[in-house]
C-alpha cells in the first residue's frame, strides 16, 4: 500500500511539473526548422528551394539572381527584411512535359502545373523582379501507321495563383520591365503548347490512300480529346495586397 501511493505521488509530481515547464513558445520558435536568418543569392546565380515553408529575416537577391521554387506545389514564403536588384525572378514554373514520347505514353507530354505562391515581404530596395508560375511547356509524342508519322503535341499546364502581400516605403509599379522604377510583373499564364498535329508521309501514294481513313479517324479521335484537355487549362489568379506599416509574421 506504501509503495503504490509513493508511486502515485511521483506520478502527481512529475505531471505538475510537466506543467511547470509548459511555457509560451514564440512563432518563430515554433517555426524554428523552417526559420533562416539570411538568404543572399549572388549575381547571376541561383538558388533551388524544396521546402514547402520558409521564415526569412533577411532574403538579398543581387542583379539577374534566380529563387528557384521545386519538389513543392505550394510554397509560403515571409521574409522580413528584401533587397533585390535588377532582373530577379522567382521561378515557379511547372516542369516541362516529356519531348519524345511514345504515344502509349503520351500523358507523360502534359506539362506540370506552375507552382502556388504565398508571399510576404518587407521590400526596402527594389529593382525588377519578374514572379513565374506559368504551367509548365507540352511536351510530344510520337504515332506510326504504315502510311504516315504523326507528331502528337501534348497539352501546357495550368498556371499557379499567386498572393504577393508587401510593404514597401516607394511605389512599385506593376509593369512588365518599368525603366527606373521598381516594378514586380507576374507570369501566371498556361504552359506553351502548339495547336496543330504535324503529320509526315512515309509511303507510297498507293499505301497511303488505303490506309489513310482508319489513321485519320483515330487522330480525328485524339485532337477531340485533346482539345477537352486545353479547355481545362486555365491561367493563374494573382492576388496583390500593400500594407501601410511592416508585415510581421
Amino acid at each position: 500500500m506504501t509503495t503504490q501511493f509513493r508511486l502515485c505521488t511521483l506520478s502527481l509530481l512529475l505531471l505538475v511539473s510537466g506543467l511547470a515547464n509548459a511555457q509560451y513558445v514564440s512563432k518563430k520558435q515554433r517555426f524554428k526548422k523552417d526559420w533562416v536568418s539570411k538568404i543572399e543569392i549572388a549575381k547571376k546565380e541561383k538558388l533551388v528551394l524544396k521546402k514547402a515553408n520558409i521564415y526569412c529575416d533577411t532574403l538579398i537577391m543581387h542583379d539577374y539572381a534566380v529563387l528557384k521554387i521545386d519538389s513543392v506545389q505550394e510554397f509560403f514564403m515571409f521574409a522580413n527584411y528584401v533587397q533585390i536588384g535588377k532582373k530577379c525572378v522567382i521561378d515557379a514554373q511547372g516542369k516541362a512535359g516529356k519531348k519524345l514520347a511514345l504515344v502509349s505514353d503520351y500523358p507523360k507530354t502534359i506539362g506540370k502545373p506552375g507552382k502556388n505562391l504565398s508571399l510576404k515581404f518587407n521590400i526596402y530596395k527594389l529593382g525588377d523582379l519578374k514572379i513565374n508560375t506559368r504551367g509548365g511547356k507540352a511536351g510530344k509524342a510520337f504515332f506510326k501507321d504504315v502510311t504516315r508519322q504523326f507528331e502528337l503535341v501534348g497539352i501546357g499546364g495550368s498556371g499557379g495563383n499567386v498572393s504577393f502581400h508587401y510593404y514597401a516605403p516607394f511605389t512599385i509599379m506593376r509593369q512588365r520591365r518599368s525603366r527606373k522604377k521598381p516594378n514586380v510583373w507576374f507570369n501566371t499564364d498556361i504552359g506553351k503548347m502548339e495547336d496543330n498535329i504535324r503529320q509526315y508521309n512515309m509511303a507510297p501514294m498507293d499505301v497511303r490512300q488505303q490506309f489513310s481513313t482508319n489513321a485519320g479517324q483515330r487522330i480525328g479521335r485524339f485532337e477531340s480529346e485533346r482539345n477537352m484537355e486545353v479547355n481545362k487549362r486555365k491561367k493563374g489568379l494573382v492576388t496583390v495586397q500593400k500594407f501601410l506599416a511592416p508585415i510581421t509574421q
